[in-house]
């Protein structure tokens, strides 16, 4: 979980700076997620099946940056596609869900307050981190 938290803040630092989060900060996720999956795999607390599951929702949101022609941004989904290998399938999606409620929130309200438009570009990974952790202190921190 500390992985995917460290993970998080380096992608929100880059893409509330630049609207982009580098190539090789995902790379790196990516890399460290693969060991992470390898290592559950290797001790038996995780099966092939459970990796696939953990790697189809950010193949999904992949899918949907093409499709969109990138108004979901590929780093998006390449950041979802590291949490489900550093976290599994059932965390990933956990956060991925808390994360879209969160961003319609704050566009919602940002739509109402009139400081945004229906074409305004949110960063997601901010959403992302606070819906990791809060899945985080759910799930882990005993509340």
């Amino acid at each position: 979980m500390v992985c995917g938290i460290v993970f998080c803040v380096l992608c929100t630092m880059e893409d509330c700076a630049g609207k982009k989060i580098s190539r090789w900060l995902l790379a790196a996720g990516i890399a460290v997620g693969i060991l992470a999956a390898g290592y559950r795999l290797f001790r038996g607390s995780e099966s092939w099946y459970g990796i696939f599951l953990a790697v189809l929702p950010g193949i999904t949101l992949l899918g949907f940056s093409a499709v969109t022609e990138r108004k979901i941004g590929r780093g998006d989904a390449d950041m979802a596609l590291a949490l489900g290998l550093f976290l599994g399938w059932e965390l990933c999606v956990s956060i991925l869900c808390a994360a879209f409620l969160l961003a319609a929130g704050a566009a919602g309200a940002g739509l109402m307050l009139k400081k945004l438009t229906k074409n305004s570009r949110l960063p997601f990974a901010p959403f992302l981190l606070a819906a990791l952790i809060l899945v985080w202190i759910f799930s882990e921190g005993g509340l």
